[in-house]
């Protein structure tokens, strides 16, 4: 009978022998993407190697984070900025923000580990990242004002 860290060892060195195509199969099982021909099956590889070298480069750094696909590394650049939606022009206000001398502001604070936050979401191809934004403010707001998170539809 092969031992717990046997099994372990056998598939982490077989996952280190995928191959690149295997590991864009993997994708494709993963999120359930298919191609109706061989230039798109070669193109959609070919964008997942571009993301792939930029996973790979980001992760080099040795961050206080990694990065990882997801069902978007098989798209162009302007096919995600489709999802985007209407940008509008940026607007600068005018005169200089006034900060309180007496408010301690920390260097950093993370909601979610004080539970003031709802799990991410994938809004799809909507565009109506607005109301995904605003519904989390109003949810965060409530969250300060009871302490208790609650959860509400962006419909």
């Amino acid at each position: 009978m092969l031992s717990k860290l046997t099994v372990i060892a056998a598939l982490t060195s077989s996952a280190a022998c995928f191959t690149f195509e295997e590991k864009f199969l993997n994708h494709m099982s993963l999120f359930g993407l298919s191609y109706g021909t061989k230039e798109e099956y070669a193109f959609r590889m070919q964008q997942f190697a571009r993301n792939e070298e930029l996973v790979n480069s980001i992760n080099a750094k040795q961050s206080s984070y990694k990065a990882g696909h997801n069902q978007f590394s098989t798209w162009t650049e302007e096919e995600f900025e489709r999802l985007l939606g209407n940008k509008g022009e940026e607007t600068i206000a005018e005169g200089t923000p006034i900060v309180e001398a007496s408010v301690d502001i920390p260097d950093f604070v993370d909601w979610r580990q004080k539970g003031a936050v709802n799990p991410i979401q994938n809004q799809g191809q909507c565009g109506s990242c607005w109301t995904f934004s605003s519904t989390c403010s109003i949810e965060g707001a409530h969250w300060l004002a009871t302490g208790n998170l609650i959860k509400l539809a962006e419909q």
